[in-house]
């Protein structure tokens, strides 16, 4: 039974809870090895605080565990648990029975949360030769943050105390490990500001020169974290990788941490958190403590005022993927029998006025989990200043299905399709399926459904596949500008391999795993509606047609052009509301044209029209300012509408895969140089322009999938395409974002961060510019559209390689958004936008910056709710029309040439439509 440890008691709701789990001891034997772990926890400064205003800041629990055997075994200094004893833990909270004046939900020992509300559960166990287990995040094998340590020697509960610290400052590992995969930070200090460990600082190449040799560092890095107490003026060293120890005190920038040995400073040279759990080499079970500024951060944590200590969920890695169904907390969970002739339904439960999702669902042979008639109703909320005037078409995606299962092992010529009719007939492991309501902490996500299959491949393995469906509520978080209010929905699929029970064949080598995922999309706005007055100027696309948009983001046009740069002196005088970083022009030098940048002749009121690119990609390149979205800055090239069936493109490769021109591998960071615009397409004497398209490692052929309903022709007889931010019955699927779109975005940052290496702290959104997906997952993606231009397909395909034992390989992790308003965006950045791309051109008579956005804005908060959604729709509609082409006066292409802003090629099949070149695509 579980019993707390005098004197602590909770401390209020939600203190960090430790749970102490004894192996070996009598009940007497082990109250006093807890007692020494509290002793040993509280003489250290960094948890000095953990009592504060006679109230405790942890929980401590424990429990001898005298009828509990959790099957721990030790070879060497590495404890471990068979994956078959993995449950043992899990079962045991189940049944354990809670002191009944306690608060504190049992639960939150299976929640992989940081910071005050964090936990952590230690087994202890008794013994005389030292061993340590230590997985604080999330497996398939351990669910369940804990440590293990053997109790002998001077320094085992050093184990308890480095995860304490880790769980409680949300601190990262200060280590670094040999291999080419870590010899320095590959995101070149861009994603520090997101990726925020408290006792680490990145750093880019150019900053790391500066420090050897020599220069200042508070020069060269000005905004030190807060969570390094280093006061104004002092004098910090830096360390470059390799040096010896100086053995002198305080605060140091010692460069290796995160796993890798260059471009992350740490604050000394050794720390708890420097050591390697298991490591002979860097031991935890030493005479060592937190340095400085850990001790720092985990003092400022238990008094609950470090941001950093706020709930994060764990790392997600490779090794420990799961659903998001499984994720989260559900309110309301059933188990249905899996009948095939039986169809269902579900709706949401959420109250208010809030959109509500709602879908039919039924069990195939063919598909497994089917999902039809996935409707969204209820977009409109006056209240909230959300109108869709499209929100009587309710039904949005016609079909979600799962197919083409199979599993490949190593050494054999064919993989092994996966049957699901076999799976839904096993007896062994009868399908099952669940369905809940209400999930997450904040109850922000609506519905769920999963179906878990397997397969028992004879004298080899278990198979299971998952199928899943989450649906959550609106946000405007899925675009990096915020400008789109959207419901995500996560149709995602989870494939391991498992033993077979009480089988003792050996267990085969997997070689990969692949599944696909069929989304159908039914965005249409019927032709029924075009007289509807609703709808108003947005009347033509009420056409029964959808469209489907593929481009791929640029991580390079951020860096990959010179200007000369014009700063106006009047500017201050000239235009009130000029940005803070002032008011430019610029005349081009060399790489990528930009479009709407260029100069002007006046050094004191230039004409409007020649500054607000300038000034704005000055902003962009200096000052961290949002990007305008012109395609030349955000895009590199793309198919403005997929017509018929297209073929199949790679979305991401793996390492060691070469490329579809076979000049590269897909794997790795790759580039080339393109002349957009070509000479025939400029005013004589044309210019030497040049475009770097750089793709990261990984990169595929495009990025993204826009799938809407059409938005007709534009001005200049093409297809209208409705990006970026597009709300006009939108599905975006992304698989990538580029470097240019996300390196300015603020607080909401590591939502389009990809992954990294898949190990320590690279995995899912630590990587600026990475795709979405695990480093080992292969991604083939299909799209079409009929030739009626009524119905699309998105077939998502993914192979996940060398899959380990019992671990979840997640296909679709990063879900879909379903956008339908504008109203992520103030009105004050609807106005700076208009002007910005120049729907609306300042007077240079009048104020150029302050008086059309006043005006603007004016203008908008004078509208009702649904007049100002017609307003900046109609706003978005001239914003498409304009950002896509270059300008043929402003940006020097000769009057009547059509000159899209990346490259394109007339498709032979459709004069309306562009293609985008082969050798950018295959590179």
């Amino acid at each position: 039974m579980i019993t707390r440890f005098f004197p602590c008691a909770p401390a209020g709701d939600g203190p960090f809870s430790l749970l102490l789990l004894g192996q070996g001891f009598e009940d007497a034997e082990f109250y006093s090895i807890v007692a020494k772990v509290w002793n040993e926890i509280t003489i250290l400064p960094s948890f000095n605080q953990f009592k504060l205003d006679g109230r405790y800041r942890i929980a401590v629990y424990f429990d001898s565990c005298l009828t509990n055997d959790f099957k721990l075994q030790q070879q060497n200094n590495v404890i471990s648990v068979d994956p078959s004893d993995s449950h043992l833990l899990s079962d045991y909270l189940k049944n354990a029975i809670m002191p009944d004046i306690d608060k504190t939900p049992l639960s939150i020992w299976g929640e992989n949360y940081y910071g005050p509300v964090g936990s952590l559960i230690a087994i202890i166990k008794k013994g005389n030769s030292a061993g340590e287990l230590y997985q604080i995040d999330y497996s398939d094998t351990y669910p369940i943050p804990f440590v293990a340590v053997i109790a002998t020697g001077d320094y085992w509960t050093k184990v308890i105390i480095r995860a304490i610290g880790e769980r409680e400052g949300c601190l990262a590992n200060e280590y670094d490990l040999p291999g080419p995969d870590y010899e320095k930070d590959p995101n070149d200090g861009l994603y520090w500001d997101q990726y925020f460990p408290p006792n680490l600082i990145f750093i880019n190449d150019a900053q790391r020169t500066d420090l050897d040799n020599g220069k200042n560092p508070l020069e060269v890095i000005p905004r030190l974290p807060f969570s390094w107490p280093v006061n104004a003026g002092a004098s910090l060293k830096f360390y470059r990788y390799g040096s010896a120890d100086p053995n002198i005190p305080g605060i140091k920038l010692v460069e290796g941490g995160d796993g890798y040995r260059k471009n992350v400073l740490h604050s000394d040279f050794d720390c708890l958190m420097r050591r390697i759990p298991n490591s002979t080499q860097y031991q935890i079970q030493a005479d060592v403590d937190f340095c400085k500024v850990c001790s720092y951060v985990i003092f400022k944590a238990i008094r609950g005022n470090s941001p950093e200590t706020q709930k994060r969920i764990g790392r997600r890695l490779i090794g420990n993927q799961r659903l998001l169904y499984d994720e989260l907390n559900w309110k309301n969970t059933a188990e249905i029998t899996v009948d095939a002739s039986q169809s269902y339904s579900i709706d949401s439960q959420k109250s208010g006025s809030v959109p509500k999702w709602q879908c039919s669902f039924d069990i195939t042979p063919d598909s497994g989990l089917r999902i039809t008639s996935l409707k969204l109703k209820d977009r409109t909320n006056i209240n909230q200043n959300i109108v869709d005037p499209f929100d009587f078409v309710e039904e949005i995606v016609k079909e979600i299905s799962f197919k083409d299962l199979y599993v490949k092992f190593k050494g054999e010529s064919d993989p092994t399709s996966l049957n699901i009719s076999d799976a839904l007939s096993n007896s062994d492991n009868p399908p099952i399926l669940e369905q809940s309501t209400v999930g997450g902490p904040a109850s922000n996500y609506q519905i769920g459904l999963k179906l878990t299959l397997s397969w028992s491949i004879p004298k080899k393995c278990k198979v299971e596949v998952a199928m899943s469906l989450v649906l959550r509520d609106q946000k405007n978080d899925f675009d990096p500008g915020g400008a789109a209010i959207a419901c995500k929905f996560y149709p995602q699929m989870s494939m391991r391999y498992k033993r077979i029970a009480s089988s003792k064949d050996a267990l085969p080598s997997v070689e990969w795993l692949k599944g696909t995922i069929v989304i159908k999309p039914d965005n249409v706005i019927p032709s029924s509606h075009s007289t509807d007055p609703m709808l108003g100027d947005m009347k033509q696309m009420a056409n029964d047609a959808v469209q489907v948009v593929l481009l791929t983001d640029s991580n390079s046009s951020k860096w990959d052009n010179v200007w000369y740069w014009n700063r106006f002196t009047g500017a201050s005088t000239f235009a009130k509301a000029a940005p803070t970083w002032g008011m430019y022009g610029a005349d081009w030098q060399a790489g990528r044209k930009l479009a709407r940048v260029r100069n002007d002749p006046s050094l004191v009121a230039p004409d409007p029209k020649n500054v607000i690119g300038a000034t704005a990609l000055r902003g962009f390149q200096f000052e961290m300012s949002p990007v305008l979205p012109h395609w030349s800055w955000l895009f590199d090239y793309g198919v403005p509408a997929v017509l018929g069936n297209r073929p199949s493109f790679v979305g991401v490769y793996c390492r060691g895969e070469q490329t579809v021109d076979t000049k590269n591998d897909g794997g790795l960071p790759r580039q080339t140089v393109f002349v957009w615009p070509s000479p025939t397409d400029q005013n004589n004497p044309s210019k030497n322009y040049k475009m770097i398209v750089r793709k990261v490692s990984r990169q595929g052929t495009f990025d993204n999938v826009h799938v809407s309903a059409f938005h007709g022709l534009d001005s200049r007889g093409f297809y209208k395409t409705p990006a970026p931010f597009c709300a006009e019955l939108c599905l975006h699927l992304h698989w990538r974002w580029g470097m240019s779109a996300v390196s300015p975005v603020g607080n909401i940052k590591s939502y389009f961060m990809g992954w990294g290496n898949g190990k320590l702290d690279q995995g899912a959104a630590t990587t600026i510019g990475a795709p979405l997906i695990p480093p080992n997952q292969h991604l083939d993606v299909k799209v079409s559209r009929s030739i009626a231009g009524n119905e699309a397909e998105i077939n998502y395909i993914v192979t996940a390689y060398n899959p380990s034992f019992n671990e979840q390989q997640v296909f679709l992790e990063q879900g879909v958004g379903f956008a339908f308003s504008y109203a992520g965006l103030s009105d004050e950045q609807v106005a700076l936008l208009v002007i910005g791309t120049e729907v609306i051109i300042p007077d240079a008579s009048v104020n150029p910056w302050k008086d059309p956005a006043k005006d603007i804005v004016s203008n908008l908060q004078s509208l009702d709710a649904r007049a100002k959604d017609m307003k900046i729709r109609m706003y978005f509609d001239k914003i498409y029309d304009q950002i896509r082409w270059y300008d043929n006066t402003i940006d020097d292409i000769p009057k009547g040439n059509n000159v899209q802003q990346i490259p394109s090629i007339l498709d032979p099949s459709d004069s309306k439509n562009l293609l985008a070149p082969q050798e950018l695509e295959n590179m």
